[in-house]
């Protein structure tokens, strides 16, 4: 079992409707192939976690590095996982409000802004961060 995390600039002229098919198509494909995990997205930026097959997440990767849709990506950390973070979902999706954005910026060390996404490094404690996602993701209230 394997897991990456990328952060990448959303197109600018992303719509939620856009969004909203991003994610069902996603679901439907990654169900398909084991592949599980979290898509945040805030501020024109997206940040997911994917997990599963490692040689199913390098081939989307790959697809995922040529859709006009995204820009910059930059790959925060990946390593082989004995157990998923985000196993009860084929991808799960949250719009991130200013508090969310807030803390996963204060998290990264980071701007939060696309235009510096190359200045973006790995997270000095990628548990942190995994474990922030979680919260966001499983609380409304953050």
């Amino acid at each position: 079992m394997y897991s990456l995390i990328y952060m990448s600039a959303a197109d600018e002229t992303l719509t939620e409707e856009d969004l909203s098919a991003i994610w069902r198509v996603s679901k439907q494909k990654n169900h398909a192939v084991g592949i599980t995990g979290l898509l945040l997205y805030g501020r024109g930026v997206f940040l997911q976690v994917l997990e599963g097959p490692e040689e199913d997440i390098t081939q989307l990767v790959k697809r995922i590095e040529t859709d006009p849709r995204h820009c910059d990506i930059t790959i925060l950390g990946q390593q082989d996982i004995s157990r998923r973070s985000f196993g009860d979902w084929a991808m799960a999706y949250k719009t991130l409000d200013d508090h969310q954005t807030s803390l996963l910026s204060e998290t990264l060390g980071w701007d939060w802004v696309p235009a510096k996404l190359d200045s973006l490094k790995s997270p000095s404690n990628p548990a942190l961060l995994m474990r922030n996602m979680q919260s966001i993701l499983l609380d409304s209230s953050l």
